[in-house]
């Protein structure tokens, strides 16, 4: 999978969670990211960037890595 497609996939889960946010208020999220941490930090700066909620990436086991949001 070449690069800009992980970006392009990144920023559809963060629409979709900005999506998500308008209609559920205070939801916690995990996104699972598999391997690619990349896309999952990726995410996570753009979720942030956004100013009313806060996300991180952290690796849940060997190589994997899932994206914590929070409104």
């Amino acid at each position: 999978m070449s690069m800009c497609r992980k970006l392009l996939i990144a920023s559809a889960a963060v629409a979709a969670l900005s999506a998500i946010d308008t209609a559920v208020a205070n939801a916690d999220d995990y996104i699972d990211f598999g391997t690619n941490q990349a896309a999952c930090k990726s995410a996570a700066k753009q979720a942030n960037a956004a100013g009313n909620s806060y996300s991180y990436c952290y690796q849940t086991g060997p190589g994997h890595y899932t994206l914590y949001y929070a409104d």
